[in-house]
C-alpha cells in the first residue's frame, strides 16, 4: 500500500526521535505519554501506514456479537494468522474506521458491520478490508469471503431426495436478507425437485413457526431445512409438542451446534460451515490486498463440511 509519509517526516513534525515514532506505531510503551499523543496524531491525520516488510503484520477483527458461528469463525481466521505469524487483534466492530485508523493496523476482517462503519469506510479504503460472510450486503469493491450457500443446498436436497422427499421446504428466519433463496431454487432445479418452497420471515416466534408449519404441512412438505441453528432447535421442540414425531412425521435439517445438535432428541442432521477453509481463504484475500493487489471478485464462496446424517431425516411418510 501507499505511503503518504515516512517515519522521519512525522518525527519532525512531531519534534521527537524516529525511534519514539517507531516504538508508538508499534505499539510500545516506553514513549511519554504527551509525544505518544502527538505522533499518534500526526500519523492519523496523514493515514500512514507502516510498511508490511518491515515489522510483523498486525490486522483487526471486527467483531459483533457472540455466539457458535461469530466464535468458530474467528477461531478459524486465528490458525489462518498464526501459520503466517501474523497478529491479530479483536474488537467490537461498533468502532468507526477512524477509530480502528488510530491503531494503525495493517488490514481488518470484519463481520456484519454497522451502519456507520460501512458509511464511513470508504474514507479509509487505503487500508485493505476482507469482509467475512457479508454476501455482497456490503457496498464499492470490498471482497466478502464466505460460505456456499449453493453448496449447503444442494447436500440437503440430495439427502432429502435420496429419503423420498420430493416437497421440501427451507424456512429462513432472518431479519438481514433472504440469503441463499436464488441458490436454494437453482439447487432444487439442478436435482429436478420442482415442488420446495423458500419462506422467509424476519422474526421468528412461536406463533408464526407453527402458522408456517401447518400450512406446509397441510400442503403436503414432508421436510424442513431450516436456516439459524438457535431457531432450528426452538422449532423441534415446538413440533413434538404439537404432536409430530420426527423424523415419521416431519424431517428437519439445520446447521451445526457444537456439543448439542448430536444431543438432542432426536439426534439433528446438520450442515457445518469449513470454518477452517474461510479463515484460510479470508488470509490468502488479506496476503493480496496488503500487497495492493485487487480481489479476484467480490464473493468468494467456501464449500461446507459433508452433510452430518443423523436422526432427524427419515424416509417420506406414507
Amino acid at each position: 500500500m501507499t505511503q503518504k509519509m515516512t517515519m522521519k517526516q512525522i518525527a519532525e513534525l512531531a519534534g521527537c526521535s524516529i525511534s519514539q515514532v517507531s516504538r508508538v506505531l508499534n505499539e510500545k510503551v516506553s514513549v511519554a505519554t504527551e509525544v505518544r499523543e502527538r505522533i499518534r496524531k500526526i500519523a492519523a491525520e496523514h493515514h500512514f501506514r507502516i510498511n508490511i516488510t518491515s515489522h510483523r503484520v498486525r490486522l483487526c477483527f471486527m467483531k459483533t456479537g457472540f455466539g457458535y458461528f461469530i466464535d468458530e469463525l474467528l477461531a478459524g481466521v486465528q490458525k489462518a494468522c498464526a501459520k503466517r505469524n501474523w497478529l491479530l487483534y479483536t474488537v467490537d466492530s461498533i468502532s468507526t474506521p477512524k477509530e480502528l485508523g488510530e491503531h494503525f493496523f495493517d488490514g481488518f476482517f470484519c463481520l456484519n458491520p454497522g451502519k456507520t462503519v460501512q458509511q464511513k469506510w470508504a474514507e479509509y479504503q487505503q487500508i485493505p478490508l476482507v469482509m467475512l460472510n457479508s454476501y455482497g450486503l456490503f457496498g464499492g469493491e470490498i471482497c466478502s469471503v464466505e460460505p456456499d450457500p449453493f453448496d449447503e443446498s444442494l447436500q440437503v436436497l440430495e439427502h432429502l431426495k435420496s429419503l423420498g422427499h420430493r416437497k421440501i421446504a427451507r424456512l429462513n428466519y432472518c431479519v438481514e436478507s433472504i440469503r441463499g433463496h436464488d441458490e436454494f431454487k437453482c439447487a432444487a432445479k439442478k436435482l429436478r425437485l420442482t415442488e420446495v418452497i423458500d419462506v422467509h420471515d424476519k422474526v421468528f416466534s412461536q406463533e408464526r413457526f407453527l402458522e408456517d408449519v401447518r400450512e406446509l404441512i397441510s400442503s403436503g412438505v414432508t421436510a424442513f431445512f431450516i436456516l439459524h441453528q438457535s431457531w432450528a432447535f426452538q422449532a423441534v421442540q415446538i413440533l413434538k409438542s404439537q404432536g409430530y414425531k420426527i423424523p415419521q412425521d416431519i424431517s428437519v435439517v439445520t446447521y451445526e451446534l457444537d456439543h448439542v445438535s448430536k444431543f438432542c432428541d432426536p439426534p439433528v442432521t446438520t450442515l457445518d460451515f469449513d470454518f477452517d477453509g474461510i479463515g484460510e481463504k479470508a488470509c490468502e484475500i488479506m496476503a493480496m490486498r496488503l500487497q495492493g493487489i485487487p480481489c479476484p471478485a467480490k464473493e468468494i464462496r467456501v464449500p461446507n463440511l459433508p452433510l452430518m446424517i443423523r436422526e432427524s431425516t427419515g424416509p417420506v411418510p406414507q
